[in-house]
């Protein structure tokens, strides 16, 4: 309860009656000033702080609806249960529950091992894959929410393949479902590709976008309205990208992105180069793509150099500007 007038003339006339037999006349009046005063400065501090207190609650708002803008200042602190977060652009700040214990939910439910998962969202639907054993394959499966995460569908087998799939990645565009993924029959890497146009309910056949012999790996997919963009890691020619045109009904031939970089950085001769981890992304009619590029001069023990490189489209993929080395100076 906060300090008045009264109350502090109270404490003061206390005092000074309970010392009054041990004074003298002439230093009753002293003694009684200074008490007041000091009595006075500590109450005025104290009040203070709990004015400052209540100010610094005025402006909470509250996200779970426990106390809204126009309510009494909340005094007490947050349980345990909760963290407080603040947002960067509006600079208020939030309670949000971090409790999850009557929350989460088991997808895969299976005795077998279960990874990498990916998941992606459009509207009320919520799309998931992930890397699971139950079939005794390494196998991408697949799982959805028609009802904003609330609840989930059965499971799809989308690899269903005989050898191991790994490296799964997902992308939307639509109602349709694009999924990529490396598959590994025996020492050599394939890149698959499966897709749903229906939000999930089906997925059609998969099929095999790099088609060779070599090791390939890595792969990435993104999309924007009715083309689909992939790219993959390929141990002879680097770096990979195919474009569909008509929603992934059909792949054009891919291209490789690396293609005549290595005329440009020196004696070939002498040097080997390598291309890994791929990243892509897409909107309108741009397309990004960053990649690992590593030189390697067979005269020494260590690789001359590793760099981030980066090469950009503007008309869906027809074409790709120069490469430019974002690790770099440019």
């Amino acid at each position: 309860m906060p300090f008045t007038e009264g109350h502090l003339y109270d404490i003061t006339l206390m005092i000074l009656l309970s010392t009054n037999s041990l004074l003298t006349n002439s230093t009753r009046i002293i003694t009684g000033s200074v008490i007041f005063f000091f009595l006075h400065i500590s109450i005025i501090n104290l009040v203070f702080a709990q004015q400052q207190h209540v100010y610094d609650f005025e402006d909470l708002k509250f996200s779970n609806g426990l106390q809204k803008s126009s309510d009494k200042p909340l005094l007490n602190p947050p349980p345990l249960s909760t963290t407080v977060v603040q947002n960067v652009e509006t600079q208020s700040l939030h309670l949000l529950d971090t409790s999850l214990s009557n929350h989460t939910v088991n997808l895969s439910r299976n005795e077998a091992w279960s990874e990498d998962p990916q998941i992606i969202a459009k509207s009320r639907y919520v799309y998931l894959i992930w890397l699971d054993y139950s079939s005794k394959n390494r196998d991408i499966y697949f799982k959805r929410s028609i009802d904003n995460g609330q609840t989930f569908g059965g499971v799809i087998n989308i690899s269903n393949q005989s050898g191991a799939s790994l490296d799964p990645d997902i992308a939307i565009s639509g109602d349709n479902i694009y999924i990529i993924w490396e598959h590994a029959p025996g020492n050599n890497g394939q890149i698959y590709f499966a897709r749903s146009t229906d939000n999930g309910d089906t997925f059609e056949r998969s099929i095999n976008l790099a088609n060779n012999t070599g090791l390939q790996g890595f792969p990435q997919i993104a999309a924007a309205g009715s083309h689909v963009f992939a790219v993959w890691h390929d141990a002879s020619n680097g770096i990979m990208f195919a474009t569909s045109t008509d929603n992934g009904a059909s792949f054009e031939k891919a291209i490789e992105l690396d293609e005549g970089i290595d005329t440009l950085e020196g004696d070939k001769d002498r040097t080997d180069y390598s291309s890994f981890n791929p990243q892509i992304v897409a909107q309108g009619d741009d397309v990004f793509v960053v990649w690992i590029r590593k030189s390697h001069d067979r005269t020494e023990v260590e690789p001359e150099s590793q760099d981030v490189v980066f090469r950009r489209s503007t008309d869906k993929g027809a074409t790709f500007d120069n490469i430019i080395y974002l690790s770099k100076d440019n």
